[in-house]
C-alpha cells in the first residue's frame, strides 16, 4: 500500500477541487442570473421537466431552480470544508472521512435530482452532462475507503500485526489461532 499512499490523497484532493469549482461555478451562475440560471438550456430543461412532473407554475419553477442552485452550492461548500479540514496544519485529530462521505453523498443526490428528467424520459444523451460527477463521486468514495484501510493498517500495533499474519511455513494452524486469541483478535 506504500505506492498508493501518496497518490490517493492527491487524487482525492483533485476530485474535491473539481466539485468545489464546477458545482460552485454552477451555483454562482444560478444565483447571479436574473432568471435563476434558466438561460442554460440543460438546466432549464431539468427545471421545466421537474416542474411538469410536480405540476408547478412559474413561481414553483423559480423555487425549483433556486433549490437546485442551493443544492449545488451546498455540495461545493461541503467539499471546500473537507479540503480545509484536510490541509489544516493545526488539526489535532485524525482526518474526518465522514465529511468526505457526506459531501460525496450530497453530490450524488444533487446529480440525481438534476438528472431526474433524463432518467424519467430514458434519454441517455441527456444524462451525458451528469456522468462525470457520478463517476468522480464513485472514485472519491473508493479512494476514501482505501485511505481509511491504509490508515487503519498503520494504527495496528506490532503484536497484533504478528497475530494477524497469514498462515505460512511449517507453523501449524493451531499456533496461529493461539496467537490470535492471545492478541484479542477473533
Amino acid at each position: 500500500m506504500r505506492r498508493f499512499s501518496v497518490a490517493i490523497p492527491v487524487l482525492i484532493t483533485g476530485v474535491c477541487l473539481y466539485f468545489v469549482f464546477v458545482f460552485g461555478r454552477e451555483a454562482i451562475a444560478i444565483f447571479s442570473s436574473p432568471i435563476w440560471g434558466l438561460e442554460n438550456q440543460a438546466f432549464a430543461r431539468a427545471v421545466y421537466d421537474i416542474g411538469q412532473v410536480a405540476d408547478l407554475g412559474p413561481a414553483g419553477l423559480v423555487r425549483v431552480a433556486a433549490f437546485l442552485g442551493a443544492l449545488k452550492l451546498a455540495v461545493a461548500v461541503v467539499f471546500a470544508l473537507y479540503l480545509a479540514n484536510r490541509f489544516n496544519p493545526y488539526r489535532r485529530s485524525e482526518l474526518d472521512h465522514d465529511l468526505l462521505d457526506a459531501a460525496t453523498l450530497l453530490a450524488v443526490c444533487a446529480t440525481a435530482v438534476a438528472a431526474l428528467p433524463a432518467l424519467l424520459e430514458a434519454t441517455p444523451q441527456l444524462l451525458a452532462p451528469h456522468r462525470p460527477a457520478l463517476w468522480l463521486a464513485g472514485l472519491v468514495a473508493t479512494l476514501s475507503m482505501i485511505e481509511r484501510f491504509v490508515e487503519s493498517e498503520q494504527l495496528v500495533p506490532l503484536k497484533v500485526r504478528a497475530a494477524l499474519s497469514p498462515r505460512r511455513g511449517r507453523a501449524s494452524a493451531l499456533r496461529w489461532d493461539y496467537l490470535r486469541r492471545e492478541a484479542g483478535q477473533p
